[in-house]
């Protein structure tokens, strides 16, 4: 039946209604509109809470930015770092 009446149960949830879904008689779901807080996440934070979830993903446990040490020497214009990279590079593509 929900399968059917699908585009009409979606309908009802963009209303503002709940729409609960039962299997025998018994709740096993609810239809309804994101929270503020989930209509703002990303694909990525999505997946992440999944993975850290699903025991795959383990956050770091300190969250502050890590301050990378300054580059000591003369500076290179990006042209000429590419230049040196695809060098490096060439026999990749051969």
């Amino acid at each position: 039946m929900l399968r059917d009446n699908l585009s009409k149960y979606l309908r009802m949830v963009k209303a503002g209604e709940v729409v609960l879904i039962k299997d025998r008689n018994t709740v096993i779901a609810e239809l309804k509109q994101p929270s503020p807080e989930t209509q703002s996440k990303t694909e990525w934070e999505f997946t992440r809470e999944k993975l850290i979830t699903d025991g795959t993903l383990i956050p770091a446990k300190i969250t502050s930015k890590i301050k990378l040490p300054e580059i000591k020497g003369p500076k290179m214009s990006r042209r000429k770092f590419q230049e040196i990279l695809d060098e490096v590079r060439e026999d990749r593509f051969l």
